[in-house]
């Protein structure tokens, strides 16, 4: 079975991280991108399909600590 997974991503640079997000990636988009993704994929297939809506706080909440 597969699952189509919208996500949204905001986030911001920490002011004391501007120089490595400026300098330490080379497209920050594509690299924040293929990481949420990396996560989600991880968290999704451990789900029951009818709990994969409810739980998206969960995965959210492991984006945000991993």
């Amino acid at each position: 079975m597969f699952v189509h997974v919208i996500v949204s991503v905001q986030f911001y640079v920490l002011p004391e991280k501007v120089y490595e997000a400026y300098y330490r990636l080379s497209d920050p988009h594509s690299q924040i991108t293929s990481y949420v993704f990396d996560v989600v994929r991880a968290r999704v297939p451990l789900l029951k399909l009818d709990d994969v809506f409810e739980k998206k706080d969960e995965i959210a909440d492991a984006v945000r600590h991993e």
